[in-house]
């Protein structure tokens, strides 16, 4: 599990959550992802767009000592579809910030990632 914000270029502010494991018996994992940019536009009316993704299931997950990798599918907030998406996230010691670090991907490419600037990912728990 974890949470936290990221920098991303032309971004304002990238967060994520997530919350995934396999509970007993069960084929595939259960939990979420949440991910949400707020960005600046450079025209003169600076309004703020959101982006936001959500998880609609959860395919697989793979746990190490210091590393997650799960894949499954998601939407976008506002727009029909659905997208396949995976995340790579290292657990490298307390604090998170700093050290950890999250990569998000959407129909296998890299959308977004980064060292943490805030939060923790938690992988021993």
């Amino acid at each position: 599990k974890g949470s936290g914000k990221i920098d991303k270029a032309g971004v304002e502010e990238a967060e994520f959550g997530f919350h995934i494991k396999y509970e007993d018996g069960q084929l595939y994992p259960e939990g979420e992802l949440e991910y949400e940019e707020e960005v600046k536009e450079s025209d003169n009316h600076q309004h703020d767009n959101e982006i936001e993704l959500e998880s609609t299931g959860i395919d697989w997950l793979i746990v190490s000592d210091t590393m997650t990798i799960f894949e499954g599918q998601a939407k976008f907030e506002h727009q029909n579809g659905s997208y396949t998406f995976r995340v790579i996230a290292f657990d490298n010691g307390k604090p998170g910030a700093g050290i950890d670090t999250f990569e998000l991907y959407i129909d296998g490419l890299l959308y977004s990632g980064g060292t943490l600037v805030k939060g923790d990912i938690r992988l021993k728990d």
